[in-house]
């Protein structure tokens, strides 16, 4: 039996349309028409705009993933707790999200001492809601009743830095080098532009 994976904020399917390859028996839940017609058009996948409250599906699925969704909602942990309930136990939930970082709080600072607020209202206000730090995440998590599994902090922009350092014809060992050195930089956090991939289990009964 293949193993069920529900998407929340599928847009137009893309991404279930590969899992589905992959041999996942897949849904999607979606709140745009338009993003709902264009999965149905291009893929002939069906996306559910129902709120996830009224999905009576409970520990169902056994994949959760939301891709770059939570950093665009008023109340993130509401759909996390969703997603807590329709998996089954043991079931896997996968959060991509932008992550909260030095450059966030080189913003936060300007906006509260110097009234400016051009650096904040870039990253939260006119482009994200709410941003987690990875501490939040873990706690939120954990709250929620999450395993932690593995949580990585990375920084891509359309793709993985060493992705550009290729096309820019930098030697592998100096690309190496420099991405070992960026990486430990973006995992403390000291770098901007970060997003958060983090994977956790729903304990098993």
């Amino acid at each position: 039996m293949p193993a069920r994976l529900l998407d929340i904020g599928a847009g137009s399917g893309e991404f279930l349309n590969q899992a589905r390859e992959f041999g996942f028996e897949v849904y999607g839940n979606e709140l745009s028409n338009a993003a709902i017609g264009s999965a149905r058009q291009q893929y002939g996948i069906s996306l559910s705009p129902m709120p996830l409250e009224q999905e009576p599906r409970t520990a169902f699925f056994d994949v959760v993933t939301m891709w770059g969704l939570i950093e665009h909602v008023l109340d993130p942990l509401s759909i996390i707790k969703q997603a807590f309930r329709l998996l089954r136990s043991g079931g896997i939930l996968y959060i991509y999200t932008t992550v909260w970082c030095l450059y966030d709080d080189i913003g936060l600072g300007l906006a509260q001492f110097c009234g400016w607020t051009r650096l904040l209202d870039r990253r939260i206000t006119l482009a994200h809601l709410q941003l987690f730090s990875k501490e939040a995440m873990r706690k939120a998590l954990a709250a929620i009743g999450f395993e932690l599994c593995r949580m990585d902090v990375v920084c891509e922009y359309n793709f993985p830095v060493t992705t550009y350092l290729e096309s820019l014809g930098v030697p592998t060992r100096v690309r190496s080098s420099f991405t070992a050195a960026l990486g430990w930089l973006i995992d403390r956090g000291l770098f901007f532009r970060n997003n958060m991939r983090v994977f956790c289990r729903k304990p098993l009964a």
